[in-house]
């Protein structure tokens, strides 16, 4: 929520959003509590959504939106919870992006860009180390047992391609040796053949498995396409593989295919989609028309004029929170302005 006032005030001082009472102390009194917070609570685990690392790219994002020196010494000392001797990096059971260790290796790579100092690539090297040895590597990929997904399952927040992504990351970065990074390398083609090993070519998706779950396909961040089409289309931007690019257009499709109405979030809902929808550009590579940039918009305003905000797995629950609430909402609407350049959290960019 800190981040998003402190976007929405940006964009203010910029002129692309109307100025709105109160928003500057709210700001302000947010970030107050969200520093006692750190200070007085124990960080519960690494992850990127929900552990330090999370405060690692928060502090980040600040710094890139305001640029006061104070916020990248603040996320530098979040970061030491993330060294390679620590309790949240040897103890971790969550492994994935949103809980686990692999959510650590690009905000430290981050890190280390905005503040040229290495160690934070040692960290993020360890990190690549020990997903090595917790994969589970087969004639159909690699997968990774994790305390919530003990048969791992594929997936950008919670499984293979998001963990796959992190590796390859880290494998385009400076951090460990030359045999270090052909190593992530290939355990992330590993990771990606275990996501296409989910594929089914009738159903135009990858199907999820987690245990429990009824045969189904999802089209969200978390758990579907969208997550799948924003973690590859990333990887394309960096390397131009032809790969990553295929799995791209499928996640397009399915997502197109599926639609937009289920809620405003970025994490499970219309906004992710949107985010991901909006970042193609394909060449008219696909027979699908996935709507122009002002079409996608709309369906984004219509919704939110028509049904108001719906956030949340439960709907009509208030959540101010920005991957599955109303901050998510704001921070994508001023993101729609062709001259903002605000983070993107879904790529932790």
């Amino acid at each position: 929520m800190a981040l998003t006032l402190a976007e929405y005030e940006s964009e203010v001082r910029a002129g692309r959003a109307d100025p709105v009472p109160g928003v500057g102390e709210v700001f302000e009194g947010a970030l107050r509590v969200l520093v006692g917070t750190e200070d007085r609570t124990a960080t519960p685990s690494a992850g990127a959504f929900s552990g330090a690392a999370s405060q690692v790219w928060t502090w980040l994002a600040l710094h890139r939106v305001l640029g006061d020196d104070w916020l990248l010494e603040r996320a530098a000392a979040r970061a030491e919870l993330l060294a390679p001797s620590g309790r949240l990096v040897e103890d971790d059971v969550e492994v994935d992006l949103l809980n686990g260790v692999a959510g650590a290796v690009v905000p430290l790579l981050g890190l280390a860009a905005a503040t040229g100092q290495d160690r934070w690539l040692a960290a993020a090297a360890h990190i690549g180390r020990r997903l090595e040895g917790l994969a589970t590597v087969e004639e159909g990929g690699a997968r990774w047992t994790t305390r919530l997904n003990p048969e791992g399952i594929g997936g950008f927040a919670h499984g293979a391609t998001g963990i796959g992504w992190a590796l390859t990351r880290l494998a385009l970065s400076d951090a460990g040796t030359a045999a270090d990074r052909g190593g992530w390398r290939r355990l992330a083609e590993r990771a990606f053949a275990f996501q296409e090993s989910l594929y089914r070519p009738a159903d135009g998706n990858w199907l999820d498995v987690r245990i429990g779950a009824e045969e189904d396909f999802f089209t969200s961040w978390c758990h579907g396409s969208t997550g799948i089409g924003v973690g590859m289309l990333d990887l394309h931007r960096r390397t131009g593989d032809p790969v990553h690019l295929d799995m791209v257009r499928r996640a397009a499709c399915a997502g197109a295919a599926e639609g937009f109405g289920w809620s405003h979030t970025l994490c499970h809902g219309d906004l992710g989609l949107w985010e991901f929808l909006t970042s193609l550009d394909l060449d008219g590579a696909s027979d699908v028309d996935f709507g122009s940039a002002s079409d996608l918009d709309g369906e984004i305003l219509t919704g939110l004029e028509q049904r108001g905000p719906v956030g949340g797995l439960a709907r009509e629950a208030f959540s101010p929170s920005l991957m599955s609430g109303l901050s998510g909402v704001v921070h994508t609407l001023l993101r729609m302005h062709h001259g903002a350049a605000l983070p993107n959290p879904l790529l932790l960019d």
